[in-house]
């Protein structure tokens, strides 16, 4: 026997036999599952959402992270997680995925018109009943959107913090784990709400607008839009970003590891822009701005 969707909604049902409930309690419990338990980290709060929604019967095991990054895994490929008031709704569903790997970019046409291009390391999962009441979708990692107009049918994207509504509008969204989602506005108008353990917080952007969410906590500011996108245009532009959140966009584009031995660099900030260079004219120009050296050693990168 093998957990499967199926038998997950089964169970969640309470349609399952004794030894099928068995079966998937041994499972839970199971440190070494047979399933992908590379999904994002998830906050306590949505934790909880989301092992409510597969089992709610069951409550000894809410507080282990482990069991709720399973249920992530799951609900990850096979389902559309859908920001429902205070948290999320998991809803089965026949999907499309879409990934972008280490340093690629991916241009998907909707059935609706809409254009996603996907950053690396990215994925998009759409529903194949895309185009009914609502245009749902859920975005890991970063996407640019120009969403085709339609104010019949709102155009939806959940991750595992957010939730962003639209009409049709194009702008850049940035959802990586353990980062702060990062919605900023091109055109139109963007709804955006951020999930956490004190609830839903929610705003509206206007164009060249931004709103950052991270730990229950959302920030809005004024910004330059067509900065943030430049990575469409396979542009790198820094405007005044920590080296230490520039290493993770590096490591995604190239595919390399940074250990970086000067903790003191991490928070100093860099600007510049740049249009398709290569990694060595990047970390050459920040050692001398930001004062470290480097050595590369295959596809790991020692900066000290």
């Amino acid at each position: 026997m093998k957990v499967t969707p199926d038998l997950l909604e089964k169970y969640a049902q309470g349609k399952c036999s004794p030894q099928e409930k068995a079966f998937i309690k041994n499972w839970l419990e199971d440190s070494q599952p047979e399933i992908d338990n590379s999904g994002p980290e998830l906050t306590p709060f949505q934790e909880n959402k989301i092992w409510d929604s597969i089992n709610p019967d069951v409550t000894d095991y809410k507080d282990q992270n482990r069991l709720a990054r399973k249920i992530w895994a799951v609900a990850a490929s096979i389902a559309l997680l859908i920001s429902i008031g205070l948290g999320f709704k998991i809803f089965k569903v026949d999907q499309e995925m879409y990934l972008s790997g280490v340093g690629q970019t991916n241009t998907i046409v909707l059935s609706d018109g809409s254009i996603v291009t996907l950053n690396a390391c990215s994925k998009l999962i759409i529903a194949k009943d895309f185009e009914s009441d609502d245009r749902n979708v859920v975005l890991s990692g970063e996407g640019y959107f120009q969403v085709a107009k339609d104010s019949l049918r709102p155009f939806i994207i959940s991750t595992p913090t957010s939730r962003t509504q639209v009409l049709g509008t194009e702008f850049n969204l940035k959802s990586y784990p353990n980062e702060a989602v990062t919605l900023t506005l091109d055109e139109g108008k963007v709804v955006f709400s951020g999930v956490g353990d004190q609830g839903t917080i929610k705003t509206i952007l206007l164009p060249n607008e931004q709103a950052k969410f991270l730990a229950g906590h959302l920030e809005k500011d004024t910004v330059e839009a067509s900065t943030y996108s430049g990575w469409v245009r396979d542009e790198w532009i820094f405007n005044d970003e920590s080296f230490s959140d520039i290493t993770k966009s590096l490591e995604r584009k190239y595919g390399v590891k940074l250990m970086v031995n000067k903790p003191a660099i991490k928070a100093k900030t860099f600007k510049g822009q740049y249009v398709k260079p290569s990694l060595e004219t990047l970390l050459d120009d920040m050692g001398f701005v930001l004062d470290f050296t480097y050595q590369r050693q295959g596809n790991n990168i020692i900066i000290y």
